[in-house]
């Protein structure tokens, strides 16, 4: 279904006042996916900080360079941009790895204790029919 992050977050939505649901199968398949688009992100994300740093390592060569130890400041300026856009993806995705991880715990835990409730009641409703009998 190729469920995102934003997705599992609605799912998480319906649990607020809902007791009804018992059973909710774990989609691997969609969080697999989702984390395997979120590691591209962060890999991708690394790649344009190496980039940057590149940029701005070539800034201070002498083609570019006014004297070795000035840099030209707008090839300098562009590497750090890059940089910390780079950062940035990188710093985004992580967040949303760990976000997507503790969604996905507490669906299971409101499953879990939605069929505790269930339990409960059942055991009441016996208890009050053998009181009326």
């Amino acid at each position: 279904n190729n469920t995102t992050l934003v997705g599992f977050k609605e799912i998480r939505r319906i649990f607020y006042g809902n007791k009804k649901i018992l059973f909710m199968p774990e989609p691997k398949n969609d969080i697999e996916l989702c984390l395997q688009s979120l590691t591209k992100q962060a890999h991708m994300g690394a790649v344009r900080q190496e980039e940057g740093q590149r940029i701005i390592k070539s800034a201070y060569k002498p083609p570019h360079a006014v004297h070795h130890t000035r840099p030209n400041m707008p090839i300098q300026r562009q590497g750090i941009a890059i940089k910390v856009e780079g950062k940035k993806m990188v710093s985004s995705s992580e967040k949303s790895m760990v976000q997507l991880r503790e969604i996905i715990e507490l669906i299971q835990k409101c499953v879990g204790e939605n069929r505790k409730i269930y339990a409960g009641q059942k055991h009441e409703q016996m208890t009050n029919k053998r009181a009326l009998e």
